[in-house]
């Protein structure tokens, strides 16, 4: 019998060894000895979908019959999307292929494993849309007050007189000398000035 087991990394390499440490540990103290292990790593994608070069051929050999369990660290190692995960599932189950996930404790060869598999689904994409809605709050509240970055921000907006300002540019006042006068970096005198129509 072959065990197929699915690893998956985005950038950091450290993340392939953690997976491959307690892959071991539990394919050791759950399979029998003369199971066959083949590894399929997929490194530098993400999870948000399913087009990944050793997701597709662990399918290839599951259609071939030659892998019959599924082992991997975590839910989301396999995909962050719900959709891609039932449908993972499903393939999965069509196939009469087990599934096992060390961290979630979940083994799909009990009808809680299958349970917990949903479940488990249901959430990591619930935390990927929170992350998203998150991020998202952010840029407008950003944007709302005045950054272009994009990054949510927690201070007030500098408040200045900014008709004096204007004045004293126009006499010749550099922008170092109003930033210091008004206790803010010339950056920000130069984007009220610009957002003024006073300088280009």
């Amino acid at each position: 019998m072959t065990v197929g087991i699915y690893m998956r990394y985005s950038t950091d390499a450290q993340e392939l060894k953690v997976q491959e440490e307690d892959i071991n540990k539990y394919v050791e103290y759950t399979f029998d000895n003369d199971v066959e292990l083949k590894k399929y790593i997929d490194e530098g994608y993400s999870g948000k979908d399913l087009n990944r070069n050793a997701m597709e051929r662990l399918k290839t050999d599951i259609l071939s019959n030659s892998v019959k369990i599924v082992v991997a660290l975590k839910l989301d190692r396999l995909s962050r999307s719900i959709q891609d995960l039932l449908q993972l599932f499903t393939f999965f189950e069509n196939q009469n292929v087990q599934v096992h996930l060390v961290k979630e404790k979940i083994d799909t060869r009990t009808p809680q494993g299958r349970l917990l598999f949903h479940i488990m689904g249901a959430f990591a994409e619930f935390e990927r849309e929170t992350i998203r809605e998150r991020l998202q709050a952010g840029r407008e509240y950003a944007k709302k007050h005045g950054t272009k970055s994009g990054k949510p921000i927690h201070r007030p907006r500098k408040i200045l007189n900014l008709n004096e300002c204007i004045e004293l540019y126009r006499k010749g006042v550099s922008l170092t000398k109003l930033g210091q006068r008004y206790k803010v970096h010339p950056a920000t005198i130069r984007s009220r000035l610009k957002e003024a129509s006073v300088i280009k």
